[in-house]
């Protein structure tokens, strides 16, 4: 198929700002580092069994893992069938390939375009994909990634798609090989991520926490700085061969990480205890590169913005992953770890992960934000572990494009129209006319009844409403 060139994207949306997850009025840290969490050995062997009980809960199951392959080939047969170019190649990257997924975690995906003049942005991206189906497809094109959302109703999963990010596959090649030196780092990583979801900490862009990847480094170079050393630096992973990354053989890491005698159980306290009491926030970098912590005098990054907490990134020294947190955030992330940390040293091995997991909930965050329905597929990945909360992935807060019908004009010409829907008071009145399409206004009739409530974006030959819900089947027109 041709993709088009817009002028403006019918699928643009943004990255909606929703409510902070901390007020810094609200937020108390605790300042007694004193530890009171001694176990014994039957206790922290019952901490580790249920901490690997839910590690086995969380983890996808093989028919998950089998739908996620079949949509990444169905992505696959959709650029090779529409894009016949043979530069044009696609990989996952994320917690899908990292090892580190839940079930129902959103599958990323990279298309790399190698030149190709082709495909060039993600706009054409979110047509061609609209065009087979796809679903709740939202164009983000001023991110500092550009990417498309969607959910693709065939095998109910969500998907980011970007253009030409080829870091992020050098991050998950990092992330797998860290995950595959321990057998404790991978149900590490999904009950950490499964806490930090819960507790709503991973939303960078939508309420000012940070993001999975960064709190995944973050569980590195825990390990890396445990005694003796669970994990190692990065730079000890680098290849000398001038075409691979990483090296190959990690038989030698593997037996130095056996060292390491600490419990599942024991580890994740110890990973709570350490960035609620023990890291210091003021002065130190978390460094998975070296493997150690660094200085942020010594680094320079001492009077940045938003450096309240320093995560370098591996491969990019200059930049810190966890800027999208301000200090108010920073501070409600420590107040979160030590939460974690005292009710893990509170109460039973059963009660435990529980308690930590439980899931926080924002005040009146519908009508506040303005959400709309949230009953939508994008529920799904909470419902399955029981939530019931108003907390949505990104893509779920942003409304669906509605399209007008098509039109012919009687003179032939190509105009500009402007379309809207009755607002949802009057809309029942309108449900039963036998024309649908004279509950369709023009430009000329737009003083009838109350203005439009939605945002609208102009397209090539009418300017497309943005309502609260979709009200019909979306058809094309030029």
């Amino acid at each position: 198929m041709e993709l088009l060139t817009f002028t403006c994207c019918p699928f643009e949306g943004q990255m909606q700002q929703k409510k902070r997850r901390f007020d810094a009025n609200l937020v108390q840290l605790q300042e007694s580092e004193h530890r009171n969490d001694q176990i014994n050995e039957t206790v922290d062997a019952e901490l580790t069994n249920e901490c690997w009980k839910l590690y086995m809960r969380l983890k996808p199951s093989n028919e998950e893992v089998s739908r996620r392959q079949q949509f990444v080939d169905k992505l696959r047969t959709i650029l090779s069938t529409e894009i016949k170019d043979a530069k044009l190649d696609l990989f996952v990257f994320g917690s899908t390939e990292n090892n580190l997924a839940i079930q129902q975690s959103d599958v990323d995906v990279c298309i790399i375009t190698n030149g190709s003049k082709y495909l060039n942005s993600t706009c054409q991206l979110a047509q061609l994909l609209y065009s087979y189906g796809m679903k709740q497809i939202v164009c983000v094109s001023r991110a500092r990634v550009p990417i498309v959302k969607i959910w693709d109703p065939q095998f109910d999963i969500h998907c980011d798609l970007n253009i030409n990010n080829d870091v992020a596959k050098i991050n998950t090649k990092m992330l797998r090989l860290f995950v595959s030196i321990d057998p404790r780092v991978r149900p590490l990583g999904l009950i950490i991520k499964y806490w930090a979801k819960q507790r709503a900490l991973c939303d960078a862009a939508g309420s000012g926490t940070i993001t999975s990847y960064t709190i995944s480094c973050m569980l590195v170079n825990f390990l890396q700085t445990r005694n003796p050393p669970i994990l190692p630096a990065m730079l000890d992973l680098m290849s000398n061969d001038d075409n691979k990354m990483f090296v190959d053989d990690i038989v030698g890491f593997k037996e130095k990480a056996t060292l390491n005698k600490t419990s599942l159980g024991r580890l994740l306290i110890d990973f709570f205890y350490y960035y609620g009491f023990s890291f210091n926030y003021l002065d130190s970098v978390v460094s998975v590169r070296s493997g150690t912590v660094l200085n942020k005098q010594e680094k320079g990054w001492a009077m940045e913005v938003n450096n309240s907490l320093c995560v370098e990134e591996p491969f990019n020294t200059a930049r810190n992953l966890a800027n999208t947190a301000d200090n108010p955030s920073v501070k409600g992330l420590q107040s979160e770890f030590q939460r974690a940390f005292r009710l893990m040293s509170e109460n039973n091995a059963c009660e435990r992960l529980c308690k930590i997991c439980e899931e926080y909930q924002f005040l009146d965050i519908t009508n506040e934000a303005n959400y709309g329905n949230t009953n939508t597929p994008f529920n799904t990945a909470y419902e399955s572990f029981g939530c019931n909360h108003t907390v949505l992935p990104e893509a779920a807060a942003y409304p669906k494009p509605y399209y007008p019908p098509q039109i012919t004009l009687s003179d032939g010409g190509n105009m500009n129209f402007l379309y809207y829907i009755p607002d949802e008071s009057n809309h029942q009145s309108y449900e039963n006319k036998a024309n649908r399409d004279s509950d369709f206004q023009g430009q000329t009739s737009l003083t009838q009844g109350s203005a439009p409530p939605w945002h609208y974006i102009p397209c090539q030959s009418w300017l497309v409403w943005y309502p609260s819900e979709d009200a019909s089947n979306p058809a094309s027109g030029n």
